[in-house]
This record gives structure tokens, sequence and C-alpha cells, in this order.
């Protein structure tokens, strides 16, 4: 009965740590595929994000945007994909217009 205990306790100690390391290591790569282009984050004193769709992906956002435009949305020349910290996602937005 001890030697099953000890036996079985190290290997689900080892396996458990194996799992934390990779999935820390997984959400290091998906961060880092998004790295080959710069996304702008959002102003966190002037947003709505809580109220739209968050994407887990840049390639998500991008796609939504170009359906927009494809689709003739209004202002879809204005909308521009940006990355919230707080809510860790990709969001779709309009830029601001400079009135000068």
């Amino acid at each position: 009965m001890f030697r099953f205990i000890f036996i079985t306790l190290p290997l689900l100690f080892f396996n458990l740590v194996r799992l934390f390391l990779f999935s820390r290591w997984n959400n290091r790569s998906t961060e880092k595929q998004e790295e080959g282009r710069t996304y702008p984050n959002s102003n966190p004193r002037n947003n709505h994000d809580d109220s739209k769709h968050k994407h887990a992906s840049a390639k998500s956002a991008e796609a939504e945007v170009e359906r927009m435009q494809r689709n003739d949305y209004e202002d879809s020349d204005r909308l521009n994909v940006y990355y919230n910290k707080q809510l860790k996602g990709f969001f779709v937005g309009k830029r601001q217009s400079h009135c000068v």
C-alpha cells in the first residue's frame, strides 16, 4: 500500500507541474503569434469594450473589419483593431476623427 502511494504521488506532482508549465508556454506562444504587427492599446478612460465582442486573436478582429468594409458599414473606413490589456483581448473600434 505504501509503495503505491510513494510511486503515484511523485508522478501526480510531476504531471501537475508539467501541465502548468505547458499551459504557460502555450499562452506565451499565442501572444508571440500576434507580435508580427503592433496594435494600439485602448484608452482606459474612454472605451466601451465591456459591451463589445472580444476577439481571441487579431486575425479574427481583422476579419470582422474586412467584413464590415465589404458590406459598406457606416464609417467603416475609420475602423481599426486594438488590444485591451485589462480585458486581454482584441476589439474593433473607430479611430478618432481629428478635426482641426
